[in-house]
């Protein structure tokens, strides 16, 4: 080995361990302290959330449809707060490679564990504990703080569901009102009027007789999701929505947040809609072929 060799490695390794060092030392402070903030993801994290998540999505659902990507063009160069709606693990890979932008997200604590808790820094994660009240009252503060210290497009994705809601069914009993607390503090904080949120709804197409490659691909990705993960799932659909101002909605939370998820149920009967039409259009041509 000559020595130009041997001091790029040398090099690559120092650059290396202060990458570790670095990361590991905020994905502890994430994974420990209530309403810690990481710094704002950059351009190399938000690649490597889209490298990741298109790997997943060709891993756990398949070829996706993509409806509304105009509405993101609209709200480009204002601070956003996406609303995805949440069926399945696989929904970050439908997500996150179409917002086109670094956006915050919150994650759930007890999943920050080993190496996860440094991609989430990286990667601009808030930490959350549902099951305690000051970790979500710090949770909720750090999402406001983040979004005004981060700047004009800034931007921060919430699954409002906290949970998986794997018959994609919408009720606003199941929503959390915090994104609604977090879009109005943030328009106070920052005095910035154009604050929006933009509903997001996902649905599966699936096919209980699905085989080949697409099953070897799927079942190994229900290995690596744990439970539960739809082993069937051959295509997807995101729905995005039209913005909503938070300076639009009502003054009472309760009606705001109804307003909300009345525009992510919207979302969502579109995705279904759509999802059925695809398995349809599969089903016939594999009759045809019959």
């Amino acid at each position: 080995m000559n020595i130009p060799t041997l001091l790029t490695l040398v090099f690559l390794g120092v650059v290396w361990l202060w990458w570790y060092g670095y990361w590991n030392y905020h994905g502890r402070k994430l994974h420990s302290e209530d309403g810690y903030i990481p710094p704002a993801p950059g351009c190399r994290a938000t690649k490597a959330m889209a490298t990741t998540s298109y790997i997943g999505r060709f891993l756990l659902a398949g070829s996706c449809t993509i409806i509304g990507r105009e509405n993101l063009a609209t709200v480009k160069d204002q601070r956003v707060i996406f609303l995805p709606s949440h069926v399945d693990e696989a929904d970050w890979s439908l997500v996150f490679p179409e917002l086109g932008r670094p956006s915050r997200y919150m994650a759930s604590r007890d999943q920050l564990t080993g190496i996860r808790k440094r991609l989430a820094a990286f990667t601009g994660a808030l930490a959350v504990d549902n099951t305690k009240r000051k970790s979500r009252g710090g949770a909720l503060e750090a999402a406001i703080e983040a979004m005004v210290k981060d700047g004009q497009r800034a931007a921060l994705t919430i699954f409002m569901q906290g949970m998986l809601v794997r018959d994609n069914v919408i009720s606003v009993d199941d929503f959390k009102p915090g994104a609604v607390r977090i879009g109005k503090a943030v328009v106070e904080r920052s005095g910035d009027s154009t604050v929006a949120y933009v509903p997001m709804a996902v649905a599966y197409v699936q096919d209980e007789t699905v085989g080949g490659l697409r099953r070897y691909f799927n079942e190994l990705g229900a290995k690596v999701a744990r439970r539960g993960l739809m082993v069937n799932n051959v295509g997807a659909v995101l729905v995005i929505g039209e913005p909503i101002l938070v300076a639009s909605l009502p003054d009472d939370d309760i009606e705001a947040k109804a307003v909300l998820v009345a525009a992510i149920e919207e979302c969502s009967n579109r995705a279904k809609d759509v999802a059925a039409e695809k398995l349809e259009e599969r089903k016939a041509k594999q009759r045809t072929k019959s």
